[in-house]
This record gives C-alpha cells, structure tokens and sequence, in this order.
C-alpha cells in the first residue's frame, strides 16, 4: 500500500511517466483516380475513324491537391515498340474532393490504315523523369480507347481492329 510520502515521493521522482506525441508519418501518396464511367469517347467499343478526322478526349481525374502538379500523357501504341507520345499537359490538381477535367484533341493525319490504341496516363510530376517517362507505375491511371483508321472510301462495316504486326 503506498502511503502519501511514497506516492509524493513516486510523481517527484518521475514515476508517472506520459509518454510524448507521437511520430508525425507522411501520408502515402495516393494515385490519380480517373472516372471511367465519365470518359469521352466511350472506352468499349473500338470507334472508325476517317484520315484528318480529329477527335476529342475528354476524362474526369479525382487527385489529392497536397501531391502536387500532374502530368497527363496521351500516346500512340503505348506498351508496344512504336509506342510516341502525341500529346501532353501539366493541369494543377483539382481542388480537394473534386475533379479536374483533362481534354486533349488529336487528328490522325500521321496513322495509316490499321488498329491503334491511345492510352491516356494521368500520374504526379514529380513521378517522371526528365523525359516525362514514368518512374512508379503504383502512381499511375490510365485508360486506353481502340481506334480503326479506314481510308477507303466506301468503308467495310465488318473492318476488324487488326493492326498491321498481327495483333
């Protein structure tokens, strides 16, 4: 049983012992979110489209603004040899809990008959190198639309999306 003096004693003495605040950790880092219900053209179907036809691309990115700035890539091919970037931009971050929109437009003026797929990468600034390549795929949204490229003049209805290296 501790008496007054030894319970004096005890908090003199330094016997109660709070600890101190917790270690401030950084937050993980939380990849762009695109809206793929909310994407235009329409991710599902592989869409015919005419030499020196342009086509808007239009998506909804949901990010945390404390990341930072973020690059939005639009290639040609991505993931295959001839893959090239089109077209890129650096939008600022919406602000928290909504979302910024990213529209890019391309005209298929250099594409000859075939399949190609674009695929759109949304991912942090400072997640590319001095190339823009990306550096952490963890970091990254993408989306990818199909395009048939048909030159002729009386299209074929039944045209399948085959690119030329057989895929």
């Amino acid at each position: 049983m501790l008496t007054k003096a030894s319970a004096v004693a005890t908090t003199l003495l330094g016997g109660c012992v709070v600890p101190g605040p917790p270690e401030l950790e950084e937050e993980p880092r939380v990849p762009p979110i695109i809206n793929a219900f909310d994407v235009q053209p329409e991710l599902r179907q592989v869409h015919e489209v005419r030499p020196n036809e342009t086509i808007g691309f239009r998506v909804l990115v949901l990010s945390n603004p404390a990341d930072g700035l973020l690059f939005a890539g639009l290639y040609r091919d991505y993931g295959y040899t001839t893959a090239e970037r089109v077209d890129d931009q650096k939008p600022e971050p919406a602000a928290e809990g909504s979302h910024r929109e990213i529209e890019f437009a391309h005209t298929f003026n250099e594409e000859s008959d075939g399949c190609y797929p674009f695929t759109l990468l949304v991912t942090h600034l400072d997640n590319t190198d001095t190339g823009f390549q990306v550096v952490d795929e963890a970091d990254v949204a993408m989306v990818t639309w199909w395009f048939s490229v048909d030159a002729d003049e009386f299209p074929n209805q039944f045209h399948a999306c085959v690119r030329g290296d057989g895929t």
